[in-house]
């Protein structure tokens, strides 16, 4: 991943005030995370319980996504 801005990008943050898009995550660990996820909604069923949806990175539920 890049870590800097290209020209392009510099005079669009210029001109705009904001860049879009810029990559969080490899295009891998994204993958590995989005089965991760879905994996976890299908043991609820295909849709998850309301106390995970709120908030999950409280949730003793979304510990279910650690490794």
């Amino acid at each position: 991943m890049a870590r800097h801005l290209t020209a392009t990008q510099a005079a669009h943050y210029r001109d705009k005030g904001y860049v879009f898009p810029l990559p969080a995550l490899e295009a891998g660990e994204a993958r590995e995370l989005r089965r991760r996820f879905d994996e976890l909604r299908m043991s609820y069923g295909g849709k998850l319980p309301r106390a995970t949806n709120t908030r999950p990175h409280l949730s003793k539920v979304a510990r279910r996504l650690d490794p």
